[in-house]
């Protein structure tokens, strides 16, 4: 049984290479389910690969990354000051769901009070970012974003 997982996880690791998206997408978001060590590298370098047609700014890899919480977070800063606008909007929103779920937030539930919500939106704010924003003021937010994640990563050690 081992090793019929070990292979499947050598094709998914092979498909990253295919020349359709859409494989490459659903083999990068099926390594994040798996918590394949290779997963957030995979979720990186597939950010751009099949938008959902409904919500092109959503792709398998950017809600993958959402869901890895703030381990993803170092690679998402730096899709943030990508040279594509596209990248840096799916970096965005998968920020953004790590932001809200540090506060308590559900997908299927919302946030479970008023005042988490505010919290949440409060960091986003602190940050400022905007992914059309120039180099510099992208730059400065990232910075603002790194301490939010300094804060983050120190609080969720202490517990």
């Amino acid at each position: 049984m081992g090793r019929s997982k070990d292979r499947r996880a050598d094709e998914l690791h092979r498909a990253l290479d295919d020349p359709d998206e859409r494989l490459r997408a659903g083999a990068a978001a099926e390594l994040a389910r798996r918590g394949d060590a290779g997963a957030l590298a995979a979720c990186v370098r597939t950010i751009d690969d099949d938008p959902d047609a409904g919500h092109l700014d959503f792709t398998p890899a950017s809600r993958a990354l959402g869901a890895m919480g703030l381990r993803a977070v170092p690679a998402l800063l730096e899709l943030l000051l990508a040279a594509r606008e596209d990248t840096r909007l799916r970096a965005q929103h998968a920020l953004t769901r790590i932001i809200y779920e540090q506060h308590g937030y559900d997908m299927a539930r919302g946030f479970p009070t008023a005042a988490a919500e505010d919290a949440a939106r409060s960091d986003l704010r602190m940050a400022g970012y905007d992914f059309q924003a120039g180099t510099e003021e992208r730059e400065a937010a990232v910075r603002r974003l790194q301490r939010w994640y300094e804060r983050a990563t120190a609080a969720q050690l202490s517990l």
